[in-house]
């Protein structure tokens, strides 16, 4: 990235030391955004762990100003700190046993093909801001107000509930009602690409 933010390195230079880092994407047109972000210079702090897939932990680059990152998902990366944790679904599982569920807590991808979502368990209450690993403040659960009164009344904690859907999407009653119904995974959040599900 020091090579990509340094603007005595030209364009050229850059796709010969990194071939394809100069080729753009349907998103973004290479050569202005980099002048761009020559000029505005390197966020050290975006560089951060990714999981790419299950046991390949990656760094990669947030940008949060130009399309240098194609789906960047900004308002699932104010919910990225120590100790929030993601949980992985997918509304439709690729081949016929539902095998998702994964817990992480950074920022990741969809783990090979398909495309994940990925619901934090705390969220900021209000985050406009784009601080990476922010110290947590003004923190709830990432539930409505109706699902948490729920969890309450059956003597659940809303903090466990992460612990409840790991033990349901393992367990063996998820797994053959979802391989009956053609292995979709369960509508319990309505959310969108790596959003919250408030």
């Amino acid at each position: 990235m020091e090579s990509y933010f340094n603007a005595g390195n030209s364009d050229e230079e850059l796709e010969r030391l990194y071939p394809g880092s100069m080729d753009g994407t349907n998103a973004c047109e290479p050569k202005s955004t980099r002048r761009y972000l020559t000029r505005r210079g390197l966020l050290r702090s975006n560089i951060v762990a990714f999981a790419y897939r299950t046991f390949d932990r990656r760094w990669i680059y947030w940008e949060p100003e130009t399309n240098l990152l194609g789906r960047k998902s900004p308002e699932l990366f104010p919910q990225v700190f120590n100790g929030n944790l993601f949980l992985e679904a997918r509304q439709k599982e690729s081949g016929l046993a539902y095998t998702r569920g994964m817990v992480v807590s950074i920022l990741a991808d969809n783990f090979g093909n398909g495309f994940s979502n990925f619901f934090p368990k705390l969220i900021h209450r209000q985050s406009d801001e784009l601080v990476f690993r922010a110290e947590p403040r003004e923190l709830v659960a990432n539930l409505t107000a109706r699902a948490e009164s729920y969890l309450r009344s059956i003597g659940l904690d809303p903090e466990d509930l992460e612990q409840a859907s790991l033990l349901f999407f393992g367990s063996s009653v998820f797994k053959c009602k979802t391989r009956r119904k053609g292995a979709s995974s369960p509508r319990r959040s309505g959310g969108s690409d790596r959003s919250s599900s408030r």
